[in-house]
């Protein structure tokens, strides 16, 4: 069961430095990068910059104004140069552990199930 949360995005919640998540009773804040502390009022330091990799939290805004559900077409922009399918393809054996895992575990039925592996939330949109 998926677990239900607001969030709240603006000055003077969690220090005009994060998002504050709440669910049920409790509630936390998310810290923007370069802040931490439970009020997301310390700044992190040394803080870098990332320039090598995308940050979904760019779109936040729209996404918590939105509450939106993404849906793409399964066969849009397919292109990895992998052999798709054989044994080499290395998602065919994380799938297969993964699937074998969670068998195991019994905490998720994986029938019909197919994974999406991406590095990243900006990826993860992307697929």
């Amino acid at each position: 069961k998926a677990m239900a949360f607001t969030v709240q995005k603006g000055v003077g919640i969690c220090s005009g430095h994060g998002t504050k998540h709440t669910s049920g009773s409790q509630s936390w804040c998310v810290c923007f990068d370069c802040w931490q502390g439970g009020e997301c009022d310390q700044p992190s330091n040394p803080c870098f910059a990332v320039a090598m990799g995308g940050d979904p939290m760019v779109f936040e805004d729209y996404w918590v104004q939105h509450n939106a559900q993404v849906e793409v077409d399964s066969g849009f922009k397919l292109g990895y140069m992998l052999e798709s399918g054989t044994a080499r393809d290395p998602f065919v054996q994380l799938t297969q552990t993964l699937k074998s895992l969670h068998s195991m575990v019994g905490n998720i039925d994986t029938t019909d199930t197919h994974f999406v592996f991406g590095c990243g939330g900006t990826h993860l949109l992307a697929a």
